[in-house]
C-alpha cells in the first residue's frame, strides 16, 4: 500500500484554484508504482479526476464517494 498526500493541491482547492488541484493530482499519479493493482482516490475533491488518472496511469481507479454511494444504495435496495 503507497499514500500520497499533497498539501499544496489542498491549499489550492481551498483557495478556489481547482486547476492547480487537479494538475497536482495528476503529477502525484504518475509517482504510483506501476505494480500497483489499484489507485483509490479517498477525498471527494478527487472523484472528478478518477477517469484522467486511470488514464494516466494505466492502473484501474476508483473514487471513495462513488464507492460509497454505490454501497448506500444497495443498502437503500435491501431493507
Amino acid at each position: 500500500i503507497q499514500s500520497f498526500c499533497n498539501p499544496d493541491a489542498i491549499a489550492a482547492l481551498k483557495a478556489g484554484d481547482r486547476q492547480t488541484h487537479d494538475r497536482l493530482l495528476l503529477e502525484m499519479a504518475a509517482k504510483v508504482d506501476k505494480n500497483c493493482n489499484a489507485i483509490v482516490l479517498a477525498q471527494a475533491s478527487m472523484a472528478g479526476m478518477r477517469a484522467d488518472v486511470e488514464k494516466r496511469t494505466g492502473i484501474s481507479t476508483f473514487s471513495s464517494p462513488e464507492l460509497c454511494q454505490a454501497e448506500v444504495k444497495r443498502f437503500l435496495e435491501s431493507i
